[in-house]
């Protein structure tokens, strides 16, 4: 790696290897003052790192840092490693969290997550008590993804990583085609979920025609057993008959008008 870390008491320093058309060396980048942390955890990838508290009493901050960060393309300052004033220019704070009586910290080997872990074989003592055992699992941003408590929780290992079969070539040429790749898997994500969307609304057609048919023969039976039983039906009309609809007009005429006034 190209950036160092050193932890004098209380400072974090943060060196980056520079090389220069004479001379390779050490460059200061940046110092992270009044800190506590005691322990440093290096992604496998380099660029992110986790600052710890360990088996401490009273603090149990996490710090995820990102020592290459951009930004947001649009406003991404850009930074050249060779300028002495922008050796800390890339470097961002993302998230603090707290993990209580956390012991151990285990970057995955693909440097995406890391788990956190509060173990029996280390058992952090707060007023007496001992802390919770269990494991949390971040993101390389801090984001909480998980968390379990197991009563005597003693170590989780992230499963090794095998090395990958390509060769360089080919993983050259699959990162140029990852553009035509994602079109191809998306194309075929959209016909699974039009084949599964089709599937789900011939269900339903199915499921309200059975309800249509079920429902025609119970009017059915239920017609039957009222004729059978000789109760009238309604809505119904017999043979030869129909409905008979009495309709009353009133009509009112005005034949004399007569105003009388009655003396007081």
């Amino acid at each position: 790696g190209r950036r160092f870390l050193a932890a004098p008491p209380h400072v974090l320093r943060l060196f980056t290897h520079t090389r220069q058309p004479t001379l390779t060396h050490l460059a200061p980048s940046e110092n992270l003052e009044k800190k506590v942390s005691n322990n440093i955890f290096w992604s496998p990838k380099g660029r992110h790192v986790v600052l710890a508290t360990l088996r401490n009493t009273t603090v149990w901050d996490l710090e995820f840092w990102d020592l290459d960060f951009e930004g947001p393309v649009d406003t991404a300052k850009k930074v050249d490693p060779a300028k002495p004033e922008d050796l800390g220019g890339s470097i961002q704070l993302l998230a603090v969290r707290e993990h209580y009586g956390v012991t151990d910290v285990e970057w995955d080997p693909t440097g995406r997550f890391v788990v956190t872990g509060a173990s029996m074989w280390r058992p952090t003592v707060v007023s007496g008590l001992f802390a919770d055992h269990g494991y949390c699992i971040w993101d390389f941003k801090g984001q909480p993804l998980f968390k379990q408590n197991i009563d005597k929780f003693k170590q989780l290992l992230w499963r090794p990583r095998p090395k990958t079969l390509l060769s360089k070539e080919a993983m050259k040429k699959i990162r140029k085609g990852l553009r035509e790749y994602s079109r191809k898997f998306e194309q075929e994500d959209a016909i699974v979920d039009d084949e599964a969307s089709a599937e789900v609304l011939a269900h339903r057609r199915r499921l309200l025609d059975e309800w249509y048919s079920w429902r025609k023969r119970v009017e059915a039976q239920l017609l039957e057993e009222r004729r059978n039983r000789g109760m009238e039906i309604r809505g119904a009309v017999t043979d030869g008959q129909e409905d008979d609809e009495v309709v009353e007009e009133w009509i009112e005429e005005v034949i004399e008008e007569t105003e009388e006034l009655v003396p007081e």
